[in-house]
């Protein structure tokens, strides 16, 4: 039996991950052993991207439809309305853009 929890703690995790993302060759993806790691870690990581992305973004869509509507139509429903809409849709796009600054900094 392996113990897989190394991956989630300390350098040796971080170093197997990196060495995955940036295998030249991609045949070392088909072993069975780094196979049962990758389930393994989308078993871990799966529901951390459901909640903080997938979910986000579903919120965001939904506000950006809504306000979009409600540009469009020209309907007014009030200074609050469009204010609170527009500021949800200003913070998501801030949380996003700092998510990509991140990620290409890294």
């Amino acid at each position: 039996m392996v113990e897989f929890d190394w991956i989630f703690k300390g350098e040796e995790g971080l170093m197997f991950v990196e060495e995955l993302a940036f295998a030249i060759d991609d045949q070392i993806l088909k072993l069975h052993s780094i196979q049962v790691c990758i389930k393994f870690l989308w078993s871990f990581y799966f529901w951390k991207i459901f909640f903080w992305v997938f979910l986000p973004y579903i919120a965001f869509f939904i506000i950006f439809l809504t306000y979009s509507t409600i540009i469009y139509d020209g309907e007014n429903k009030g200074f609050e309305v469009n204010y609170i809409l527009g500021s949800l849709s200003i913070a998501y796009c801030t949380v996003i853009m700092i998510m990509e600054m991140r990620q290409i900094l890294n």
